[in-house]
């Protein structure tokens, strides 16, 4: 935790000779609104702002099972981004989650 309250989800990512696709996802049973930078979930009168690293492409989806014998999951969304990765790069990627304050 930082003084803030913001937490940090820091990833150190280094490629070798090959470019890499990076997919980063979180499960949310929030509602979830596409804001510049990132997301913006609300549940239960809160909100929490998920600001993505720079130059990465957001996505949400609703989960499907795989399988007719999966579990359903009603009301879980998942968040995160995806990017490309440049051969022998290497970069951290950090995602933030703040909450806003009314």
């Amino acid at each position: 935790m930082i003084k803030s309250e913001e937490v940090r989800v820091e990833d150190q990512l280094v490629t070798d000779h090959t470019p890499v696709e990076v997919v980063w996802r979180m499960l949310t049973d929030a509602d979830v609104k596409e804001v510049g930078g990132g997301f913006l979930l609300q549940k239960a009168g809160k909100q929490l702002q998920v600001l993505l690293p720079e130059g990465t492409s957001p996505y949400l989806s609703a989960i499907e099972p795989p399988n007719s014998y999966d579990e359903k999951s009603p009301g879980v969304t998942v968040i995160g981004y995806r990017t490309l990765l440049k051969e022998n790069v290497e970069r951290k990627m950090v995602v933030r989650l703040i909450p806003v304050k009314p």
